[in-house]
């Protein structure tokens, strides 16, 4: 895992095999439900861009713990599509979510 500052938050670089090793057991004690909150697609020919905004909770019947916004790019090949690379930032009182992002009674 790789990490470098930026601004006040940090960038974090890793394979899916790091993350699992760094999240996974986490999440099967704890749970992770998520949900989409709105999605942004723009395709051109093989290759799609996708912004896709989320919210999680550690119990599904529990309160929304944080909400933020993947950015995924995907790309065809053989008939589907395969993810590119993913990045995420989690929402802020300083950087909120966009307001075409935002339904009501979501929280």
């Amino acid at each position: 895992i790789h990490q470098f500052p930026i601004g006040q938050s940090v960038f974090s670089s890793f394979s899916t095999e790091d993350y699992i090793k760094s999240s996974g057991a986490f999440f099967e004690q704890n749970g992770f439900y998520e949900e989409e909150l709105g999605r942004q697609v723009e395709q051109y020919g093989n290759m799609a861009l996708v912004r896709s905004a989320y919210q999680f909770k550690l119990k599904g019947d529990g309160p929304v713990d944080k909400r933020g916004i993947n950015g995924i790019s995907l790309v065809r090949d053989k008939g589907r599509w395969w993810i590119s690379h993913i990045l995420w930032q989690e929402e802020t009182p300083d950087n909120p979510l966009p307001q075409e992002f935002v339904k009501t009674n979501v929280r």
